[in-house]
């Protein structure tokens, strides 16, 4: 139901969200293997974590910055998850965080940004290498997500080689811009509140969105 109701209500926030930035991604190629035993010249590496690095911040980035567009029903059901949560969780001070996280960068961002050409993030043609960047890109966005659960930041990396990359972002201040998020996307009336800057723009019609085929 939670997975339905996002890809109903939040395609167009999915859209708006990360397909200017993996947009870029795709156009750009810029190579960011860091698994030693698939890299023919070791020296590339290091080359390959600064650019995944790069892509890694701006998709977070993107994410964070984007809580206030978040549709309201999509607010009111997190709302509702987390209070829901919280009471029959009432010692776990995490879980109000970890309910939210565990939908929306587990179960929406994460299996977007690994298959763009399902959400219709992109109509690009993939090559393996670009395939193998957005993988990557989606593992780490996933591992941000969970970072406001004590338990699952002190867990090592599953793979060594992605210990570098880690380290870049379980930071103060990432957890911080992940719980704002989630804080902002479960608070009814923080969603979909557009600044004043944004309520002097024109507004644009949505572009028309195909739910189901058939």
């Amino acid at each position: 139901m939670m997975d339905e109701a996002m890809r109903l209500s939040g395609l167009h926030y999915l859209h708006q969200t990360l397909r200017p930035v993996l947009s870029q991604i795709v156009a750009e190629k810029k190579p960011c293997e860091i698994d030693p035993s698939k890299v023919k010249d070791r020296s590339a590496v290091d080359t390959n974590l600064h650019n995944l690095k790069d892509y890694v911040e701006r998709v977070f980035e993107a994410i964070t910055k984007s809580a206030e567009r978040c549709p309201k029903v999509l607010c009111q059901i997190f709302h509702d998850l987390r209070e829901c949560a919280g009471k029959h969780f009432p010692r776990n001070r995490e879980v109000r965080y970890s309910v939210v996280s565990g939908f929306i960068f587990l179960r929406f961002f994460a299996p977007a940004i690994l298959g763009p050409k399902l959400f219709d993030l992109t109509t690009e043609r993939l090559d393996a290498q670009t395939n193998r960047t957005l993988t990557l890109i989606s593992k780490t966005i996933q591992s941000l997500g969970n970072l406001v659960s004590s338990r699952s930041s002190q867990q090592p990396c599953k793979e060594e080689y992605t210990g570098e990359l880690y380290k870049k972002f379980c930071t103060e201040k990432h957890v911080d811009a992940v719980k704002h998020f989630l804080e902002v996307i479960s608070t009814p009336n923080a969603c979909d509140t557009p600044s004043k800057q944004l309520q002097s723009m024109p507004q644009l019609p949505l572009e028309p969105v195909l739910l189901k085929e058939g």
